[in-house]
């Protein structure tokens, strides 16, 4: 299967669009007054274990992007005198 690449921005949004639409969905099929057949619960569960995939994803991106970040600083930094290190580097 070859799938098309998208950049994590992109990944990111989807992700956040694919995991406000399970909330959604997991609010209608969600029953908290009364007994819920056994399909609503096996449902419920596939929902929730969906979304702490998406979770578990969104945080690989963004650990990703942190870790991109840091390596275009060190590039920037690399042979500039420490002067010019201090001005490049970003402030927290």
């Amino acid at each position: 299967m070859n799938a098309a690449k998208q950049d994590s921005s992109s990944l990111s949004e989807t992700l956040q669009a694919r995991k406000a639409y399970l909330t959604a969905l997991l609010k209608i099929v969600d029953t908290k007054i009364g007994k819920g057949t056994s399909t609503q619960k096996l449902t419920i569960i596939a929902i929730k274990a969906e979304m702490g995939l998406i979770e578990h994803k969104l945080k690989k991106i963004d650990e990703d992007k942190r870790k991109l970040a840091a390596a275009s600083v060190v590039l920037k930094l690399d042979g500039q005198s420490p002067a010019k290190c201090d001005q490049l580097l970003p402030t927290t």
